[in-house]
C-alpha cells in the first residue's frame, strides 16, 4: 500500500494528505491498481 500511496502522490503532483486531497489519493491508487491488474 505504501508503494501505492507514493506512485499516486507523484502522479498528483502531492507532498502530503490532508482532509482536501485524500478522496482525490485514493481514486488515484484504485487506478493504478486496475492499471497493474491488467499488466499495464
Amino acid at each position: 500500500m505504501n508503494t501505492l500511496k507514493i506512485q499516486a502522490m507523484k502522479e498528483l503532483g502531492l507532498t502530503e494528505v490532508n482532509d482536501e486531497n485524500v478522496a482525490e489519493l485514493m481514486y488515484k491508487i484504485d487506478e493504478i491498481q486496475a492499471r497493474k491488474a491488467r499488466g499495464n
